[in-house]
């Protein structure tokens, strides 16, 4: 048997092996693995690995599979050694079995391999996502997703779960790249569609799509912005008052301590609450510390904000230019985003009007405080002279 007439018998029997077997694939059936075949043989073609290598790979992507109708979690374990125990019976010489057998892990989602190679396996499987016909195969991987693992998968959910898979996904060759990265993009932008499509269906309003949200947020961080100044204001404002009073109004009153002993109490009254409400005025206006320097890896977390310039000021515009460009280009992102602006902005002008409080209640209360014991120990000094 030539190696051709070999790749034309598994054909046959994975063919009608799949089609008595899978009931529930509705994806990972026989459509799935002539595919992939096919698309590794035109790769592989394409990069001119040679005959021997072609049909190698072709073989495993017939086989590659087979192993769903056993067990769904480790189909790639059983396809393996279902090829391996095929292709030894058919007379394929041992050295090159264990070749092909060891392109077959290469299509399970963890791989990290790099066996150029078994990536050209890899590929091919992934060539779904840009194809002319993917939102028909994605629905058949969601059923039997279903059908198989007895999940009930929301179609939102779905929806979120392909678009981070093909953010994160890479084609490993130059020849896949070439020919599957313009499908690729053309299906994401149907996936994004697909999604804000669904949330206007369900009325999910996001900031991105709801002019109220927006008209809101613009109000709420321009009042933030102007209570902020309102606070800075005010602070500066009791600033001066208690430099006049202890600059000038300590010294006048001292000097009629010589006089009267007992004045000494209203003076240290009025001194130390000047003080204090000086002290919080200033911890009002204090600048809160910023290292000026964000983790790109926390950008994904939701963990940081490259609007506020205390997040970025001591970073590379390289870095930088990348961190912003994926929080732009990520709507959620984008919008954890202006949320946490909107957020620890809020958090900031809390901060203030609390010190704010303290130091108006400290002047106060030394004020208040200053004028009757300077009204009861003059009464008194008085009283005493009488």
């Amino acid at each position: 048997m030539t190696q051709s007439e070999l790749v034309l018998k598994s054909f046959e029997h994975i063919k009608n092996y799949l089609e008595s077997n899978s009931n529930l694939l509705t994806y990972h059936n026989f459509g799935h693995s002539k595919n992939v075949a096919e698309q590794v043989f035109r790769l592989a073609k394409k990069a001119d690995l040679g005959k021997k290598t072609i049909e190698n790979l072709v073989l495993a992507a017939l086989f590659h599979d087979i192993g769903y109708t056993v067990d769904y979690n480790t189909h790639e374990e059983i396809s393996a050694n279902y090829a391996e125990k095929y292709l030894l019976e058919n007379g394929l010489k041992p050295k090159r079995v264990a070749i092909i057998k060891s392109y077959i892990p290469a299509t399970k989602c963890s791989w990290n391999g790099i066996d150029t190679n078994s990536q050209y396996l890899r590929d091919a499987d992934h060539n779904s996502l840009a194809s002319e016909n993917y939102e028909q195969l994605n629905k058949n991987m969601w059923l039997e997703k279903i059908n198989l693992e007895g999940l009930n998968i929301p179609e939102e959910k779905w929806i979120d779960q392909n678009i981070s898979f093909f953010k994160q996904h890479t084609y490993h060759t130059e020849e896949a790249r070439e020919l599957y990265s313009k499908g690729k993009a053309k299906n994401l932008k149907l996936l994004l569609a697909n999604k804000k499509e669904y949330a206007q269906d369900n009325e999910l309003q996001t900031i991105g799509s709801s002019k109220a949200a927006q008209t809101q947020l613009k109000t709420s961080l321009r009042n933030h912005i102007n209570l902020s100044a309102i606070a800075d204001n005010k602070a500066n404002i009791m600033l001066s008052v208690n430099a006049i009073v202890i600059t000038v109004g300590l010294p006048i009153m001292s000097q009629h301590v010589y006089e009267n002993k007992l004045l000494f109490i209203p003076i240290i009254t009025l001194g130390l609450s000047s003080v204090i409400s000086m002290a919080y005025a200033t911890l009002s206006t204090r600048p809160v510390k910023m290292n000026g320097l964000t983790d790109l890896n926390q950008i994904n977390k939701k963990k940081t904000n490259l609007f506020f310039f205390g997040n970025f000021f001591e970073m590379k515009f390289d870095e930088y230019e990348k961190g912003i460009t994926e929080v732009i280009g990520d709507e959620e992102l984008l919008e954890n985003s202006i949320a946490r602006d909107l957020f620890f902005l809020g958090k900031s002008l809390g901060a203030k009007f609390s010190y704010l409080i303290i130091c108006y209640n400290a002047f106060l209360i030394g004020m208040i405080l200053t004028v009757t014991l300077f009204i009861i120990l003059t009464i008194i000094s008085q009283s005493q002279l009488g």
